[in-house]
């Protein structure tokens, strides 16, 4: 892509995302774009490589085009930014490689067009039109209030091994659940028993806290510790949040 278009800033966000993890990088994507500037925003993780899922460069409502696999990473992004407002198939094989493998298109499609699309070229040069609402949806986990307890589900768990649910913040009141309080967490077998506070260090070093995230998530967390790595828990696990000795008749995945 520097070849391409040597000029263009280009800001790394990460290349930590575990193989294969779509909605892992969809999250990270979707909670960095709001406060990029106007840009070309490229994002590969595509274990469909070679498949006939489409390659495909997305113009948002904001102004920014997102160049990726059509597998739903770009999806939670595009809504940050106001929605798909254009997209087009990656086809020209003049933007491309001259040989594009059939196994690296990060490498020799998406970063080639992304480069020339950063260069100033226009977006219908890069391919056919597609229907924005044919888009492979991905959506990132709902949370459902269940009287005084919520249902949701491990959204992401970060470099830190903080786990975010898929329940904001500012939906817990609605379950009698404030900040200030003791909070049972429970996931699978385990129960943990959290403060739910606005800072990791308003607890002791090594005691188990519930904060916002910087997104607004509901965030769980070991002072000084690793949440993720102590409960062996992974993205998409059903949680269950509420008071101490919450009544649950029910347990079922969120999807």
């Amino acid at each position: 892509m520097g070849k391409i278009a040597p000029h263009a800033a280009i800001l790394d966000i990460t290349h930590s995302i575990r193989p294969f993890a779509i909605r892992e990088a969809a999250v990270v994507l979707s909670r960095a774009v709001p406060f990029m500037p106007r840009a070309v925003h490229l994002a590969v993780v595509d274990p469909g490589v070679g498949s006939a899922r489409r390659a495909i460069a997305v113009r948002a409502s904001a102004g920014s085009i997102l160049v990726g696999p059509d597998n739903g990473l770009l999806q939670p992004a595009l809504m940050q930014l106001g929605g798909a407002e254009e997209c087009r198939e990656l086809t020209n094989p003049d933007l491309m490689l001259a040989e594009a493998s059939s196994t690296f298109h990060g490498r020799d499609i998406f970063a080639p067009v992304a480069g020339h699309l950063a260069e100033g070229i226009e977006l219908e040069e890069v391919g056919p039109s597609v229907a924005v609402e044919t888009l492979v949806q991905l959506f990132l986990g709902e949370a459902r209030i269940d009287g005084d307890h919520v249902h949701a589900e491990v959204l992401h768990i970060d470099a830190f091994g903080n786990v975010q649910f898929s329940v904001r913040t500012a939906e817990l009141p609605a379950a009698g659940i404030m900040p200030g309080t003791t909070i049972e967490v429970r996931l699978g077998d385990l129960s943990v028993p959290a403060a739910y506070e606005q800072t990791f260090s308003s607890v002791s070093e090594g005691e188990w806290v519930l904060t916002e995230d910087s997104s607004g998530w509901l965030s769980l967390s070991i002072h000084g510790g690793n949440a993720g790595l102590t409960l062996r828990i992974e993205v998409g696990d059903e949680v269950l949040v509420g008071p101490l000795g919450f009544l649950c008749v029910e347990r079922h995945r969120v999807s």
